[in-house]
């Protein structure tokens, strides 16, 4: 990494590793004075060659095609790729937004991750965050979920909501169904973000009915063997999570595709109504997102009902999108130690923000690299990842930037970014770090990484 980026990093970083409480009044204070910030151009300056650099990839499509080919040349297999510009949130009331098809902030919506994709290489993902689609596709979600009397994936259906409900349902599902096409087309897959508990239920039932038209095991066509075009986000923080991935893998058997998951700890807490639904401690949320990992990657005939030792036939896409070493060094162990069930996971793909948890990045694409063969894992004390080969195993991986991809990668690893312009990124960026603002005071790992990476250049002596 060239040396001015490593400062870029280092000041950025700086700020990041701030204590919490002054992190988020800094945020605070940012998004109270964006408009400001965006229109002074010293100050345009200063944001778009520190911040902006550092977290998005971009505000066109030349800039985003020359930025994903320079991630790749570190040997990250690409990117996760959103939009940051978001619908205008409406002010608070009490009368019910009806969502149609002539929808503005709906159709804008769709055709920016229309136009997210066609900037995208084959392998590549785009991240759909569906309250971005406008005020009134949040206010259906919320109704939508609201009025849920059952669980998602269960046997209940849309047949039971009242009319206006169902055809809202439609409304949102034929729109996401634009993406997940033109997509599945060029060869890019579709992350659903995961929101807030009051949206979530709507979001999930509209990815599991995508998912069993596109994941579809008979579609072998158009999927890459076995591999899901869609994955669907699952937030560890919440306690019922690991039941509703049961009953989600349930649904993928009977209606015979891959389910594809996204595993998270999760973005949401501080805004949770309830607080009865989400864990008591961090600890608790690790234990959770590690258990969650260990079912799916479990070599024995886990059964979905409990106590159940029958091997269910169900099949996974698996993306876990975290920060923590030690997850990802478990995660890995757990994978390659399947052998009786290793058919059940088509693929295993991990992703940190960009501008965040580099060290990790670039330490696991660069030892993934190396596994051309079943693989045993060691971790020595200097690098964070180390892998030692034994017999052969196929794994694709894509090496050119430019090159289509044969098969997406068993194993790979991917940075999550955002795209646009700058008082639109710089508004995404204090909204994501609010949320974050946890993961995003863990970057002293990263801090200390560029220290001593800097340490080590010869002209800083």
């Amino acid at each position: 990494m060239p040396v001015a980026d490593l400062l870029r990093s280092l000041l950025v970083l700086s700020v990041a590793a701030l204590p919490r409480p002054l992190l988020l009044a800094l945020i605070q204070m940012a998004k109270d004075r964006a408009s400001l910030l965006s229109r002074s151009r010293l100050l345009s300056w200063m944001i778009r060659n520190t911040f902006y650099k550092h977290f998005c990839i971009g505000s066109n499509m030349s800039e985003i095609i020359s930025n994903t080919a320079a991630i790749r040349k570190r040997s990250v297999d690409g990117v996760i790729l959103t939009y940051a510009k978001e619908a205008a949130v409406r002010q608070t009331s009490t009368q019910a937004v009806t969502l149609t098809r002539t929808d503005q902030d709906l159709n804008n919506w769709v055709q920016s991750n229309l136009q997210t994709i066609e900037m995208l290489f084959p392998g590549d993902y785009v991240a759909l965050r569906v309250t971005g689609a406008g005020p009134a596709s949040v206010d259906f979600l919320k109704r939508y979920t609201s009025a849920c009397t059952w669980e998602s994936g269960s046997p209940a259906s849309t047949n039971e909501m009242e009319t206006n409900l169902k055809q809202e349902h439609q409304i949102l599902q034929d729109a996401m169904r634009q993406i997940c096409t033109k997509a599945q087309s060029r060869r890019v897959r579709i992350l659903v973000d995961a929101e807030g508990s009051r949206y979530q239920r709507a979001i999930d039932e509209i990815s599991l009915n995508l998912m069993a038209e596109f994941n579809q095991h008979s579609n072998s066509s158009r999927n890459e063997n076995g591999r899901a075009t869609i994955l669907n986000t699952y937030q560890l923080y919440l306690k019922n999570n690991i039941d509703k991935i049961k009953r989600h893998l349930q649904h993928s058997v009977d209606h015979n595709y891959t389910l594809g998951l996204k595993l998270v700890r999760g973005a949401y807490m501080s805004v949770e109504p309830d607080r009865e639904i989400i864990h008591d401690s961090k600890q608790n949320t690790d234990e959770a997102y590690d258990a969650a990992v260990k079912f799916l990657l479990d070599d024995r005939a886990n059964g979905l009902e409990e106590g159940s030792t029958h091997a269910e036939k169900w099949t996974t896409d698996i993306m876990l999108a975290t920060h923590n070493t030690r997850s990802v060094q478990e995660a890995l162990k757990q994978y390659m130690s399947i052998t009786k069930f290793k058919d059940r996971v088509q693929g295993l793909a991990f992703a940190q923000l960009m501008g965040m948890a580099d060290e990790l990045s670039l330490s696991l694409a660069a030892h993934l690299g190396q596994i051309t063969t079943e693989t045993t894992l060691d971790y020595g004390q200097d690098s964070i990842l180390t892998t030692h080969a034994h017999q052969n195993l196929t794994f694709a991986r894509v090496r050119d930037p430019k090159a289509p991809v044969s098969n997406y990668p068993e194993l790979s690893v991917y940075k999550y970014t955002v795209w646009g312009t700058l008082s639109d990124c710089l508004l995404y960026m204090l909204r994501r770090a609010e949320e974050n603002s946890d993961a995003v005071t863990r970057s002293r790992g990263t801090l200390m990484a560029v220290l001593k990476e800097l340490l080590k250049r010869p002209m800083l002596l």
